[in-house]
């Protein structure tokens, strides 16, 4: 993933240069991952302390002018109430998947994948784990469903702000148009010295929930009908305690959730002491139950080093498929030494189409095998239709 992180941090970066100046503190450490710690450098305005990612859409917004958000490529909402059996917009089973390109005030989209890997009991009820990564973190969230709805759940490794906040209403159940919630409303007493006078500053955290009404959205993935339009207020502030100063950090989220599908599309709009960013996330690709955003499996277009040649001792492997790939895919390369042992070797991507394997010693001579498998899988969840495999040779190192 090296490209791709290094993509991330630049932009992350670039955000924290841009918002340097009074109340960046604040803001950095208000959307960070981890409470009485030290915080990114450049942790995008649109993140919060909990409910960090947007597939958690009941978690979102707050505070800002909700006309400010643009609403995308949706119809007008409609006020109709769903059917006596509603269709459920927040599907879950083990192995379902949604990638998402993530932008930030218009930057190059990063890609997030979103996959549920497993259950486990939460108070005595099911619950599944979900793991989010963005190519270059990986966290678990965890969901519980009830009569009420759609709850997550902080695992045990989050941070001491979700673990303190607790669960959270993500999607009140049925979803009818104009209903309207409290997701959460909670003060963390002691959370971040945000002025560093010594003093741990408390942080609040409000936010409610409205379903605007039901429209038609297009995206990447395709157009769907029948999408739940959500606005979510969130406001999180903090009483300074080296000068009794209260510092607001306020944003608006609008999500949507199709039916039988789950969360499409994460827009907010962010206002930290003056200052707003514009943060976009959008389905690229999804596999639920038996739906799919396409069933095309990918091809491998092209592989280094070439069939039948001859490389020296620091050769490495490449396979360029058809398509962008899921990064989180399996062991996509091989390579089979002469006497028909595995190479010890590490696997990145170039880019979302490209990986790379990087034996971790130099190759000795003779013929070596490699193979892209079918553990590669592209953002839909295809899996590669045949291995490709091709072997070259490495030649005696010189006197």
């Amino acid at each position: 993933m090296g490209q791709d992180s290094s993509r991330a941090a630049d932009n992350r970066s670039a955000w924290a240069a841009t918002r340097a100046g009074p109340g960046a503190r604040l803001r950095q450490a208000l959307k960070g991952s981890a409470c009485n710690s030290t915080f990114p450098a450049a942790a995008p305005v649109g993140r919060w302390p909990w409910g960090r990612h947007w597939p958690l859409a009941g978690c979102g917004g707050g505070g800002g002018n909700a006309a400010a958000v643009d609403t995308g490529t949706g119809t007008a909402p409609g006020a109709a109430t769903p059917a006596a059996n509603p269709p459920d917009y927040f599907p879950m089973a083990v192995g379902d998947r949604w990638v998402y390109a993530d932008s930030v005030d218009g930057a190059a989209p990063l890609q997030t994948a979103f996959r549920v890997i497993g259950m486990q009991t939460v108070g005595g009820a099911p619950a599944l784990v979900a793991q989010a990564d963005d190519g270059g973190t990986t966290r678990e969230e965890i969901y519980v469903r009830t009569a009420e709805g759609i709850t997550r759940t902080p695992a045990a490794s989050a941070d001491a702000v979700t673990l303190a906040i607790g669960p959270v209403l993500v999607l009140r159940l049925p979803v009818q148009a104009g209903d309207s919630y409290t997701a959460v409303d909670k003060t963390v007493p002691a959370c971040y010295d945000f002025d560093s006078d010594g003093v741990l500053d408390p942080l609040t955290v409000q936010s409610r929930t409205t379903v605007v009404g039901f429209e038609t959205l297009d995206t990447p993935a395709g157009s769907q009908s029948g999408v739940a339009h959500l606005r979510t207020v969130l406001t999180q502030t903090t009483t300074l305690s080296g000068n009794g100063a209260v510092v607001t950090v306020s944003s608006t989220t609008d999500d949507w959730y199709a039916p039988g599908l789950g969360p499409l599309r994460k827009l907010t709009v962010t206002d930290a002491n003056g200052s707003t960013e514009r943060s976009d996330s959008i389905v690229q690709a999804f596999r639920v139950g038996g739906l799919a955003s396409e069933h095309v499996p990918p091809q491998v277009d092209a592989v280094l080093p070439a069939d039948g040649s001859t490389q020296a001792g620091d050769a490495v492997l490449k396979a360029s498929y058809s398509e962008a790939m899921d990064r989180s895919s399996g062991p996509v390369l091989q390579l089979t030494a002469p006497d028909g042992s595995a190479v010890a070797a590490d696997i990145t991507w170039d880019d979302d189409r490209t990986a790379r394997l990087v034996p971790q010693a130099p190759l000795a001579a003779g013929v070596y095998t490699a193979r892209a498998t079918t553990a590669a899988q592209d953002l839909a969840g295809n899996v590669l239709a045949a291995a490709r495999v091709w072997s070259f040779t490495v030649a005696p190192a010189g006197p």
